[in-house]
């Protein structure tokens, strides 16, 4: 948890480096709460207006079908009169969530390019959808650059550095 309040506290940083526990642990507790935050929007059924860009929505559109539940009937053999969120609606929670960390989000990525000597311009594939965040896959799992790189010095020994002697990263 400390490395996602850091994380936080660290808003619009882009510059400097975060080490892959930094990075991987921030990224894990971002996605539990906001897999949390959608499963509540789910239960509650609070959703934003659907604008038609999703998925869903296009087919619907392109189905010529006159609702949703003909369409779930025609293409997948649902047949179910509940409303069951195919509308394309994002959850209000979820997306509020997601507005609020995105710059977090793009902000640790590039420091975690920074510790892999990347420059942190490769985090702008994350602005494709899933094929972004496949790509950079790699660049995330890599090692850090040992010792101090272009970016800035060797994570552990910035902390000393700012720290005192004998100072431990918690």
């Amino acid at each position: 948890m400390h490395e996602y309040i850091q994380a936080l506290k660290l808003y619009a940083v882009f510059d400097g480096r975060a080490t892959s526990r930094e990075y991987w642990r921030f990224i894990l507790i971002n996605s539990l709460i906001w897999l949390a935050l959608c499963g509540l929007d789910l239960i509650t059924g609070v959703t934003l207006p659907d604008m038609g860009f999703s998925l869903t929505s296009v087919l619907y559109n392109l189905s010529g079908l006159d609702d949703q539940a003909k369409l779930l009937t025609e293409m997948y053999g649902v047949a179910s009169t509940a409303p069951i969120g195919v509308s394309g609606g994002s959850g209000l929670l979820g997306t509020l969530y997601d507005w609020g960390t995105m710059i977090p989000v793009y902000a640790i990525t590039v420091r975690r390019l920074h510790d892999c000597s990347r420059r942190g311009w490769w985090a702008l594939l994350n602005a494709i959808p899933l094929l972004g965040s496949l790509l950079l896959l790699p660049f995330m799992l890599t090692a850090s650059t040992p010792g101090d790189n272009e970016y800035n010095l060797e994570p552990s020994t910035a902390d000393q550095k700012m720290l005192g002697p004998g100072a431990r990263r918690s």
